[in-house]
């Protein structure tokens, strides 16, 4: 039979030995939240998206909608695929373009979102 170890009247909300957890400090301060842009900032991209790439996504041309497609993902791309939330009218061209049934946007809007 195993021997058990007794805990005495003052240690009732204690553990039975091992850690206690870290001692609290009165000087500690609280450790700052962690910011993922610190170590891998946003790009700023909105000087790059003209009007004329994103007339281009709206166009009736297909090659002119492959190329605007292509220059966006270029641009991200350089980018590091982290970037500026304010891009100006490129999500909503973005969701135009990407909105279509042609086979041969499929692969590019699903790489870029």
């Amino acid at each position: 039979m195993p021997n058990r170890k007794v805990r005495k009247a003052g240690q009732a909300g204690k553990p039975a030995g091992g850690y206690n957890g870290p001692a609290a400090d009165e000087d500690d301060e609280p450790a700052a939240p962690f910011d993922p842009d610190a170590l891998l900032p946003r790009t700023d991209i909105s000087s790059q998206i003209t009007s004329k790439l994103v007339a281009n996504m709206g166009s009736a041309n297909w090659k002119e909608r492959n190329a605007a497609l292509d220059e966006v993902e270029e641009i991200i791309k350089a980018a590091g695929g982290r970037i500026q939330p304010s891009v100006g009218d490129l999500m909503p061209a973005l969701k135009v373009s990407c909105s279509l049934s042609c086979c041969c946007f499929t692969g590019i809007c699903t790489n870029q979102v």
